[in-house]
């Protein structure tokens, strides 16, 4: 599993510890919910609702 951050896109870390995940994004220094982390897959398509809602708001 590949999982990006959703506000910088870099990928994620993953820290394992006592059966329990964090999520952690080296570049924005902060910890990912696992429903907010992107999969590499899901990336394509959170990009292509980004730029449709984009264009929603400005033909308002």
């Amino acid at each position: 599993m590949n999982l990006v951050c959703p506000d910088c896109l870099k990928p994620i870390e993953i820290i394992k510890a006592c059966g329990c995940r964090d999520y952690f994004c080296n570049h924005c220094n902060q910890l990912v919910s696992k429903s907010r982390a992107l999969d590499i897959d899901e990336l394509s398509n959170y990009q292509e609702k980004e730029v449709d809602d984009k264009s929603t708001e400005s033909a308002a």
